[in-house]
């Protein structure tokens, strides 16, 4: 080796790195100190929630997983071996079937086999068709039926309808014309019960005046203030006016309101009449006593009154008898128009009515004609709904069946071939179609194509 490659270490170095290097010679406080250790290692590794019991618990689920994988690798790859061996086994059996059915002997037999079959599902058909023929000619005929009980149930609902919407009408008409009579009554009343009034004025202002021209120099020195007494009575006979005028108009503004408010019960317009007369007779009451004090006093006063002063009596009577003759003339024309107007407006609400039952029957019969359309249209699609779902169970019955059938028959011919070499044997062709033909009994389908086949060939040389 040469010089420059070798390198000097001092002793102490070289003892240090020897120490290093050996295992340490155990003492008491090593050892003791290794126990502590591995106590602590122990505990540490029963905690659940330090990293290395984390990093442990992860470590495990890894191996557990892969195990887990493993073993079901296994099983796939057993149950992957035991189909590959299964698809051979059916791959050799359906070759055999093939070989086997392959002769014509045993196709001969296969297409009797098929048309017994045909031959059982033509008969179902035919029954099919007749129970749905006969499905839908009582679904027809019940549908006639509710059809008919249906309008005549609706006919029956309108008539009763009209005839209680005319049952209202006419007692609606008979309460409108009692009210009317009614307030007929009330006003002739009221304007006989004024004539008479006037009349009874009048007669005694008659009966004043004759008393008057008796005493007309007694009268003479009272004369001026007999003038403003009367002048103070026909101020308080104006107010009396303007009150009946605006009593009248008030009544006239009731009767308005009583056509307008037509629809209101009976009790609530018998109990506003009610008010409306109490409080008028009040109203009668107060004015005739106003007016009986005042004539009573005025009567007091014009004993003594001129002559002219009874002419000027006379002339003012008069003329009060012109207004009243002008203001019963101008009632009487009110009264007239007010019930013309009445007249009118029940006239065009009765033809608002025709016009809104005529609307109502117009509405109801096309109504009528929606709902019968409809009833027709929900029956159609019922009807139809029920025929898809008949056919949609003969359907899936059917496919049940044929896959039964089906299933059946395979497992036959497999049980069959299995049973029998594959040859060309009579005494193989015969059981095999025996047991055809048993099994076919046995299912209560036709035999005699099969049994007609096997016969003839009989008859006939073997041959493929």
């Amino acid at each position: 080796m040469p010089v420059e490659e070798v390198s000097v270490v001092p002793r102490s170095q070289l003892d240090a790195i020897r120490a290093k290097l050996q295992d340490p010679i155990p003492t008491t406080k090593e050892e003791e100190r290794l126990r502590l250790k591995h106590l602590s290692q122990d505990r540490a590794s029963r905690w659940t929630d330090t990293i290395q019991a984390q990093r442990t618990r992860r470590e495990r689920s890894r191996q557990d997983r892969l195990e887990a994988l493993e073993a079901e690798r296994q099983e796939i790859d057993r149950m992957e071996a035991e189909e590959a061996a299964e698809r051979r086994r059916l791959q050799v059996e359906a070759a055999n079937r093939m070989l086997f059915s392959d002769n014509d002997r045993v196709r001969a037999l296969h297409s009797r086999l098929l048309l017994s079959e045909v031959l059982v599902e033509r008969q179902r058909q035919m029954a099919h068709a007749a129970g749905i023929r006969a499905l839908e000619a009582a679904s027809e005929q019940d549908w006639l039926q509710r059809q008919a009980a249906a309008l005549k149930e609706a006919a029956a609902a309108e008539q009763r309808k009209l005839e209680d919407m005319k049952r209202r009408a006419l007692e609606q008409r008979d309460v409108q014309m009692q009210q009317l009579e009614d307030l007929k009554a009330w006003i002739l009343a009221e304007r006989e019960q004024r004539r008479l009034l006037g009349q009874s004025i009048r007669a005694q202002a008659q009966a004043e005046a004759a008393e008057l021209q008796l005493k007309e120099e007694e009268m003479r020195a009272r004369a001026r203030r007999a003038l403003e007494d009367t002048q103070r009575a026909n101020e308080v006979l104006q107010s009396f006016k303007q009150l009946e005028r605006e009593r009248e108009e008030q009544m006239n503004e009731a009767i308005q309101e009583y056509a307008r408010q037509r629809e209101v019960t009976a009790e609530d317009r018998k109990r506003r009449e009610a008010e409306h007369r109490a409080e008028k007779e009040a109203q009668q009451k107060r004015l005739q006593d106003r007016m009986q004090a005042t004539y009573i006093a005025a009567a007091a006063e014009q004993e003594a009154r001129l002559a002219r002063d009874v002419r000027l009596a006379e002339e003012r009577a008069d003329t009060s008898a012109a207004d009243k003759a002008q203001e019963r003339q101008r009632e009487w024309e009110d009264i007239q128009r007010s019930r013309g107007l009445q007249l009118e407006s029940r006239r065009r609400e009765e033809e608002e009515q025709r016009a809104a039952d005529r609307a109502f029957a117009d509405a109801w019969s096309i109504r009528l004609k929606e709902l019968k359309q409809e009833e027709r249209e929900e029956a159609q699609k019922a009807l139809e709904r029920n025929r898809r779902y008949a056919n949609f169970l003969q359907h899936q019955i059917s496919r049940k069946q044929a896959r039964t059938q089906a299933t059946a028959d395979q497992e036959f011919e497999e049980d069959l071939a299995r049973q029998y070499v594959i040859s060309d044997n009579d005494d193989v062709f015969e059981q095999y179609a025996k047991a055809h033909i048993d099994e076919w009994g046995r299912l209560g389908k036709p035999t005699k194509p099969m049994q007609l086949i096997v016969a003839q060939l009989r008859k006939q040389p073997l041959g493929n």
